[in-house]
């Protein structure tokens, strides 16, 4: 509610309690991420609304568009605001029982023969805000200047950092680098007609070093910092934006500030970004490992207590090596339940590079994102 006092992150909400509708996708993600906070289910969105009015939960979660006809029916939008960062974004599917696949090719086939401009009418009458339109206008070709089309000739083959057990983002499989970011990467090089070779092998901070010392063009899901910054120039865009997390084994007590950090140990890949802030925290022992594989193994075998990395990447990990024990380990005030943004980050003696993906990135269409995914 507007003027009600809430909590940095969504941890902090606790036992006051949140309201989701029941069985909806954004229950199912919410208990996943926020295991500790108390919810309560409800059958609509006008139940969702009540209960915050009424003050039964502190916060309400809801699709941005329903949400917005909701309050606007209601001539409630003065009485209820939303948090800066949005949770869980998703797309919408039609769905049929697994039985009748027949009837899902049909409405497949349907949709197929409905002209792209009738779609986005449809849509643009029903959903006001153009950036929460499905059916965005189709890629634009990018317009390089004189300069920059000469600095990629004079530049053709581009080396970009891929890992080894960073899935399902950035990893190294069947000899082949795969993941959203690699994909990501391959269409704007063949937008721009340049060759990607991928580094493949060394741990982070050993990129870290390439990168340095001219042995590497480019490192990709680059969270920013003022360090990185010193000597990388990194894009103003983010190409996707992550939910991230604390962990811990489930027979620890989870975190609820910092503080409860102190005296434990935080395993941690060397070089990832979270160990500058941590420097702040003397408090608490760092365990560096290689990977964020090697981080989930050390809380999962009791080498160390807590991790932080991306939801995704963890459970995408813990899901292939069947590990069982770990739970997400509270709120700590940092970066915990809020989107990380992650970047595109060059070598300094490339900064023309920074300017062409820039202008490459805003090409992108949502159509061409949701092919990667």
């Amino acid at each position: 509610r507007v003027g009600d006092p809430q909590p940095a992150g969504i941890g902090g909400y606790g036992a006051d309690g949140v309201g989701l509708i029941s069985r909806s996708y954004q229950k199912a993600k919410f208990r996943e991420a926020f295991p500790d906070v108390k919810t309560l289910s409800l059958v609509t969105t006008d139940d969702l609304i009540n209960a915050l009015l009424k003050g039964e939960v502190r916060a309400i979660i809801q699709e941005e568009t329903i949400m917005g006809a909701a309050l606007d029916r209601l001539g409630l939008h003065g009485e209820i605001t939303s948090r800066a960062k949005r949770l869980f974004p998703s797309t919408i599917h039609a769905g049929v029982l697994k039985e009748n696949t027949d009837l899902l090719q049909k409405i497949d086939k349907g949709l197929s023969l409905i002209p792209r401009k009738k779609l986005a009418a449809m849509e643009k009458r029903w959903i006001h805000d153009p950036e929460d339109r499905y059916y965005q206008p189709r890629s634009k070709q990018v317009k390089l200047s004189t300069d920059e089309k000469a600095w990629l000739k004079a530049h053709p083959v581009i080396r970009v950092h891929n890992e080894m057990e960073w899935a399902p983002f950035n990893f190294f499989e069947n000899g082949t680098p795969k993941g959203f970011s690699i994909d990501y990467m391959n269409l704007l090089a063949s937008k721009l007609g340049i060759e990607i070779k991928y580094i493949t092998g060394p741990t982070w901070n050993e990129f870290i070093d390439m990168v340095k010392n001219n042995e590497l063009d480019v490192m990709l899901n680059i969270a920013r910092s003022p360090e990185r910054q010193t000597f990388l120039d990194i894009t103003h865009q983010p190409y996707v934006n992550l939910m991230q997390a604390l962990y811990t084994r489930d027979d620890q007590p989870s975190a609820s500030s910092i503080k409860d950090l102190y005296g434990k140990t935080f395993a941690i890949p060397k070089g990832f970004f979270l160990q500058e802030i941590l420097r702040k925290y003397p408090e608490i022992k760092i365990h560096e490992v290689l990977n964020t594989t090697e981080a989930i193994k050390a809380v999962s075998t009791g080498k160390a207590d807590f991790m932080f990395d991306l939801m995704p990447v963890v459970n995408y990990i813990t899901d292939q090596l069947q590990i069982t024990n770990l739970k997400v380990g509270g709120d700590i005030g940092i970066t915990d339940g809020k989107q990380i943004p992650l970047y595109i980050g060059m070598r300094k003696e490339l900064a023309p590079l920074a300017g062409i993906l820039e202008k490459t990135m805003k090409t992108v269409t949502d159509d061409e994102l949701r092919g990667l995914r």
